[in-house]
């Protein structure tokens, strides 16, 4: 047998509806698993298919887990997949890598924020990604958090991978517009004394960006007002200069005073529980198991109004900060979530490092529906087999310049698609 037939590489994307999972294996043994999660349903689904596709983690071979932002369609089927089984059957606990987005210090605060304004808009309890590593932890696997930028590279599936996104810092416009965004949800904190409480709640408990947190929940204390001199301090030091890691001027967008609805992005933006979509909400619960906290009161017309508003400004942010990946024999390109001025700047970017290239497989911004100007489409890569991870929701909304950078398209609600990435052969 020729040796190196035993390190064949395959890349698998399971349909999980309007969501995310994807799987990267190599023969010789390492499994990569990237996003697993699934909108307006229960996670069960997305979780039982992943377990079906890699086996119980104590014998998966699974070294690395991705979360390329934290939407519940990109990790809540992680923590259902730890439901899965009892415990781990290992002597050896498994020690497992977790990969995500080290956001740039002035917007560190964004998915706390978000978490906080879905809990006080729905009444649940706060749900972290700090709950995932417990419940790993009660199946044997210890979750190891590794928050990962631009320009860093890590290993997974016998390839490495070069992480192309988030910056490591933002522009001033962006970063004014940060400051100014909180200073909006300041004033409605003041209103609604229930969001700063659930925001330093989530914000204590969440990962560091800068450094791996030695125990669950024990990331930080900080108050609302020493999160805010945070903000102020690191927008202070920004600024468009030339750095490397910062894409060029003409990718972002014009002076703003907030955060708003970007150029170019996606607006398809219902995933965030704000619209009272019954059957997602009915989702949420059975995956969480309980119900509205006790002390829950609910807002007023305008409060809401405001949350929703401020809530999917923020749900925007997050995608256009989405870890994007890419491996370094050219087999994958996952762009997670990255949408508007994040995708731009990921682009350009990639762009500046490889030039022109294709790869074996990508699996296209947002779902597939990320929009694109010009610029963008000039620089985006090639791929032999371009997949949207979509369900029929996001179908509606797919940008058809993707299908023209592939030779062959794929929706993954049309089924599970493999690809072998030595004799280029795609089941």
């Amino acid at each position: 047998m020729v040796p190196w037939i035993l390190d064949l590489a395959e890349s698998t994307v399971l349909d999980v509806g309007d969501g995310a999972c994807s799987i990267y294996t190599v023969r010789s043994g390492g499994v990569m698993v990237v996003d697993c999660g699934v909108w307006g349903s229960s996670a069960r689904g997305p979780a039982s298919q992943l377990h079906s596709a890699i086996g119980p983690v104590a014998t998966s071979g699974l070294s690395t887990v991705v979360v390329t932002h934290f939407d519940a369609d990109h990790w809540r089927g992680l923590l259902e997949y730890a439901k899965l089984h009892p415990g781990c059957e290992s002597p050896v606990v498994p020690t497992i890598e977790l990969r995500y987005p080290r956001l740039p210090s002035v917007v560190d605060w964004v998915p706390s924020m978000i978490a906080a304004l879905v809990t006080v808009s729905s009444g649940q309890p706060l749900v972290t990604p700090t709950r995932l590593q417990r419940a790993w932890h009660e199946i044997g696997a210890e979750l190891l958090p590794l928050p990962m930028r631009q320009g860093q590279q890590f290993d997974g599936a016998g390839r490495t991978w070069e992480v192309l996104w988030p910056p490591r810092q933002l522009s001033s416009t962006m970063s004014r517009a940060a400051v100014n965004t909180f200073a909006e949800l300041t004033t409605l904190a003041n209103e609604v004394p229930a969001l700063k409480d659930a925001f330093e709640e989530a914000y204590g408990s969440w990962w560091s960006s800068n450094e791996v947190a030695e125990e669950p929940c024990s990331r930080r204390s900080d108050s609302w007002g020493d999160v805010a001199a945070e903000i102020h301090g690191a927008a202070s030091e920004a600024s468009y200069s030339a750095d490397a890691d910062l894409p060029d001027g003409d990718s972002w967008p014009e002076e703003r005073d907030q955060i708003g609805p970007q150029d170019g992005a996606e607006l398809w933006d219902d995933q965030l529980w704000f619209d009272s979509d019954e059957a997602a909400q009915a989702a949420h619960d059975a995956d969480l198991g309980h119900c509205r906290r006790d002390d829950f009161v609910p807002l007023t017309i305008d409060h809401a109004r405001r949350v929703k508003s401020l809530g999917k400004r923020l749900q925007r942010l997050n995608n256009a900060l989405s870890l994007v990946i890419a491996a370094d024999d050219r087999s994958v390109l996952n762009f997670g979530d990255a949408e508007g001025w994040g995708l731009a700047g990921a682009v350009s970017y990639h762009h500046n490092r490889f030039g022109r290239c294709v790869y074996d497989l990508i699996l296209a911004p947002h779902h597939g529906t990320a929009r694109t100007d010009l610029a963008t489409e000039d620089l985006f890569p090639f791929a032999n087999l371009l997949v949207a991870q979509n369900g029929r929701r996001h179908e509606g909304n797919f940008n058809p310049f993707y299908a023209r950078r592939a030779v062959r398209t794929h929706f993954a609600y049309c089924g599970p698609i493999t690809m072998d990435h030595w004799f280029g052969t795609i089941r």
